[in-house]
């Protein structure tokens, strides 16, 4: 699955290309905060210590803000992406398939969460910087319909979500089978083992293939998500000459 594409690449390209302007100033006040913490980051260098109040213009200010922003976005949606790659297969002979399966589950629900609450947060910032401006009353009219959207998305998660919130481990009627039939496979019983263990592959199978299915139903949602969601914004926050539109 792609992130960059369609509606959604687009819009990277609008942010990216004032993200550039910004980046490569010589401006010495931006350089010390803009330019310097990225480079430290390449680096694996400390970042410098913050400031209280920020150095750029309101301008770039957005443009920063936009970009660190849609930049979690894409990091969340491109992590559940390597989630569907490593739940396909347990490389580790020392941890049992169904532990593998089931840290990978796990990881996706908090990422899938954590991506919805992005969505939102994304659109409250926009909707914060454009106060008052020409096209706040358009941004008001498309809010609550991207909503809709992204808990139509995601809806099925929420209820999951509020048992899992503090970190309590999942669990499913499928993996706790698993745990058990993988208990089972350690007797001493030979007959028994090898019952068990033909029993425990096919489960283990249907289980990761119930996942991988779900994950990628889900994968080409939200790509269809993102057409609609940076389309509808992109469309409002840029003039005739699809040209970023400062408030």
């Amino acid at each position: 699955m792609d992130f960059y594409t369609g509606n959604t690449s687009l819009y990277s390209d609008l942010i990216l290309e004032r993200v550039k302007k910004i980046i490569l100033s010589d401006d010495k006040k931006i350089i010390k905060e803009c330019v310097n913490p990225l480079k430290n980051i390449l680096q694996d260098l400390p970042l410098p210590k913050s400031q209280n109040k920020s150095k750029l213009n309101k301008e770039d200010q957005l443009i920063v803000k936009l970009f660190q922003r849609f930049a979690e976005i894409s990091y969340s949606f491109e992590t559940l992406g390597l989630i569907y790659i490593y739940i396909n297969s347990c490389p580790y002979k020392k941890i049992p398939q169904h532990q593998h399966l089931k840290y990978h589950i796990e990881n996706y629900l908090q990422e899938i969460y954590l991506l919805k609450e992005r969505y939102i947060a994304y659109l409250n910032i926009i909707n914060k910087e454009y106060k008052n401006s020409k096209i706040e009353i358009e941004l008001k009219d498309v809010n609550s319909l991207l909503r809709e959207l992204i808990f139509e998305v995601f809806g099925g998660y929420l209820e999951l979500r509020k048992s899992h919130v503090h970190y309590i481990r999942y669990n499913d009627n499928e993996i706790e089978r698993l745990s058990t039939l993988e208990l089972l496979c350690r007797s001493d019983d030979e007959s028994l083992k090898n019952s068990v263990s033909n029993l425990y592959k096919n489960n283990y199978s249907n289980t990761k293939r119930k996942w991988r299915e779900k994950i990628k139903r889900d994968l080409q949602d939200i790509e269809k998500l993102n057409e609609v969601y940076f389309g509808t914004l992109y469309k409002i926050i840029t003039d005739e000459n699809k040209k970023l539109i400062i408030p």
